[in-house]
């Protein structure tokens, strides 16, 4: 009842959850820009689909800068702040005083001064509050021009927190009446994704992260008019893997570094009007796979993590194993790395489900660069697989046992403008995988137009790049063997929260049977539901 209910009653399903996420969330209303439901098809797994989960995806957008609740008085001639202000030092940004104001003292805060020296003093009156300041300070005031504010209207980041706490505590739940009954929903985990459009291909691979700052040393400086083409200019630079980029407005400039944001300090950045600064996401590097999954095998372990990102940046960085996976516990906020992935343990069932834990997987399809419109001919690879998907059939090419996969193509469709890169035998058919040993680059290789199709190459070998394995290749007259290759290197403002709706007649024995699309049609078992840490399931 409880996803026949969602089906027949979309509309309701969907008021209840936005009233529910705006008294959880305290937001404004106009900041939901879409609530799309889908059931059954998770997506959790590149070449899985769960069949237990109702997921919620929501677009968030950002609420509107502090400062627009403000207004400077054009009747007060001398802006000194009062002795009896709260001082607070070392805030450089009017917008950052202004959002003190509104969060630090609530309802308490009327205005606040900014001064040129970089300090901010909160008035609780609309006035300076007490004798002037002693000294010669240049201050600007600012009064709170919102009258009978009702709620706070939080930052996304802040909504994020409240939200995850709420599920934590069992609290993100509603239910109405269907068929002369309850039915009931829970929330059992969310994600938010950080990124300019976590809906957009290029721009969900970034993370802004600090706008008026530009770099001080870039590694590449080119012509760039908008953001979007500094952040495919950055996805598909060859000379080095990008990490940050910097659009600078005025100048239309894009500068690259191959140095991540969080790996750069303060000297690396200097100031800067109109510039923007987005780094590479950790998070993009890895699938989640969904219904609380926790693998019991061992790894690091680190606390205090407050953010998905965060746990994803230590896997990629992490050195004492080979990291191929990790869990986020939100409810105690904990980091669990695997040297394995899920599909590596699923058949023995070494994991559990049904914690307060999200498991992320690398995807094997960031190993390699992606060619749309273009394919192979039929003369130089072969169908391996139809009805799957990029990331499953990257997987095919990674792990081949009978050859060394350099590269693959996948095609939607197959029509007749495409017959000499699908084949006519398979007209109609969906979603082809086609595998190849040939790779983008060598001697008179050329790709064919496809309409359908998208060629990848693939950049890494083991823990080679593509120019130091051909090398090796030369020097040995040796093929790489698959199983040299099980070491693999991997080379959401708009913002995006998913989350996870499981029903609560269900919760506590919830298994998410998965059917694989690639391989074929059995019921991958799924342990029973149980807890990592000593928390409760959810």
């Amino acid at each position: 009842d409880q996803f026949n209910a969602v089906r027949e009653r979309e509309k309701m399903f969907k008021d209840l959850f936005i009233t529910r996420l705006i008294e959880i969330g305290r937001i404004s209303p106009v900041r939901i820009a879409s609530v799309d439901v889908s059931i059954g098809l998770a997506g959790a797994l590149p070449n899985t689909t769960n069949a237990n989960v109702i997921i919620v995806r929501t677009q968030l957008l950002e609420r509107a800068p502090y400062i627009y609740s403000y207004y400077r008085p054009t009747d007060e001639p001398i802006q000194t702040p009062g002795e009896n202000e709260e001082k607070l030092e070392d805030i450089r940004n009017l917008e950052t005083c202004a959002e003190l104001c509104s969060g630090k003292q609530g309802p308490d805060c009327k205005s606040f001064h900014h001064c040129q020296d970089s300090t901010c003093y909160l008035s609780k009156l609309e006035t300076s509050d007490g004798d002037p300041v002693e000294g010669d300070v240049d201050c600007f005031h600012w009064i709170n021009g919102v009258d009978n504010e009702t709620f706070p209207d939080y930052p996304t980041a802040l909504v994020y927190d409240e939200v995850v706490n709420a599920i934590v505590h069992g609290q993100f739940i509603f239910g109405f009446d269907y068929k002369n009954s309850s039915v009931g929903y829970e929330a059992s985990a969310s994600i938010i994704y950080q990124t300019p459009d976590p809906l957009d291909l290029v721009r969900i691979q970034f993370r802004f992260e600090l706008r008026s700052k530009t770099l001080v040393n870039p590694d590449r400086v080119e012509n760039g008019e908008t953001p979007d083409e500094c952040l495919l200019m950055c996805v598909s630079w060859r000379e080095f893997r990008c990490e940050t980029v910097v659009h600078q407005e005025r100048d239309s400039k894009c500068l690259l570094s191959r140095t991540h944001f969080h790996d750069l300090n303060t000297t690396d950045f200097k100031p800067h009007e109109f510039a923007y600064v987005y780094a590479r996401s950790y998070l993009n590097d890895y699938s989640p796979v969904l219904g609380g999954i926790a693998l019991n095998t061992t790894g690091p372990i680190y606390t205090n993590i407050s953010h998905l990102d965060e746990c994803a940046r230590f896997c990629s960085k992490e050195t004492s194993i080979q990291c191929e996976s990790f869990e986020w516990c939100f409810a105690d906020k904990v980091c669990h790395l695997h040297s394995e992935r899920y599909l590596d343990v699923v058949d023995g069932g070494n994991y559990l489900t049904g914690t307060s834990c999200i498991h992320y997987s690398k995807r094997d399809d960031q190993l390699f660069s992606r060619y749309p419109h273009q394919s192979l001919t039929t003369s130089q690879h072969h169908l391996v697989s139809s009805h799957t998907t990029p990331e499953a059939c990257a997987k095919l090419c990674v792990e081949d046992m009978d050859e060394v996969c350099q590269s693959y193509d996948f095609c939607t469709s197959c029509v007749s403008d495409d017959y000499g890169v699908c084949s006519e035998d398979n007209e109609g058919t969906t979603n082809l995988c086609f595998l190849a040993q040939h790779h983008v680059g060598e001697p008179n290789l050329k790709l064919s137009k496809a309409v359908n199709c998208d060629h990848y190459s693939r950049d890494v070998f083991g823990d080679q790049d593509y120019a130091s394995w051909v090398a090796s290749q030369r020097k040995s007259n040796k093929p790489y063997t698959p199983g040299a290759m099980t070491g693999l290197a991997f080379g959401m403002i708009f913002l995006g929260i998913l989350l996870v709706i499981g029903t609560l007649a269900l919760v506590s024995a919830f298994k998410p049977t998965a059917v694989p699309k690639d391989l074929s049609l059995n019921i991958i078992p799924s342990r029973s539901a149980g807890s990592v840490g000593g928390e409760s399931d959810i």
